[in-house]
């Protein structure tokens, strides 16, 4: 007689290993899927055609924001808030600039907000351009800045508005 039990046993065990390998591959394709917002920032900055090449660190500090959150943090909120395009020639100039001065503090998040019109800015900053970058603190705008200057000049002015969002004390040692 031939014993049907181990027949049994592989089918189930079949069954079961199948399911298992379904649900590993799926929980694998959803995480490649997921994007985390710094390497999504690095991908949009590094792949621009454009006569500006960057090289964008990973840990850069971006994360993806709405209209309604940069209005939330200027409103009520603390926070440095990136306001660009990569295909912008001057938002490509500065981003360098700003994650540098955030290299160098501990901040932790800059909220990007990837859009060209920002007309909802206007009651705030009056006539806005990109790239403008803003510095609130417990929904007070510290300073900003928009636009493209030399970059020893915007690496002080945002280590100087960085500061301010941290709430920490600059002497002159901060901006050697």
């Amino acid at each position: 007689m031939i014993d049907l039990s181990f027949f049994l046993f592989y089918n189930y065990i079949g069954g079961t290993m199948k399911k298992i390998m379904l649900i590993f591959i799926l929980i694998l394709l959803t995480g490649c899927m997921n994007e985390s917002d710094n390497i999504k920032f690095k991908k949009e900055y590094e792949n621009n055609k454009s006569e500006i090449i960057l090289t964008i660190p990973e840990d850069n500090y971006m994360k993806y924001t709405s209209k309604e959150k940069v209005l939330e943090i200027i409103k009520t909120g603390t926070g440095v808030i990136y306001i660009g395009n990569a295909n912008n020639t001057e938002c490509r100039q500065i981003v360098k600039t700003l994650i540098n001065a955030a290299d160098s503090t501990d901040l932790e998040t800059i909220y990007y907000y990837n859009e060209e019109d920002i007309d909802f800015l206007k009651d705030y900053f009056g006539n806005t351009i990109i790239p403008t970058v803003i510095f609130v603190y417990e929904g007070e705008i510290k300073s900003f800045k928009q636009g493209f200057e030399s970059e020893e000049e915007l690496y002080d002015t945002y280590l100087d508005g960085i500061h301010d969002v941290l709430n920490d004390i600059c002497d002159d040692d901060c901006n050697d």
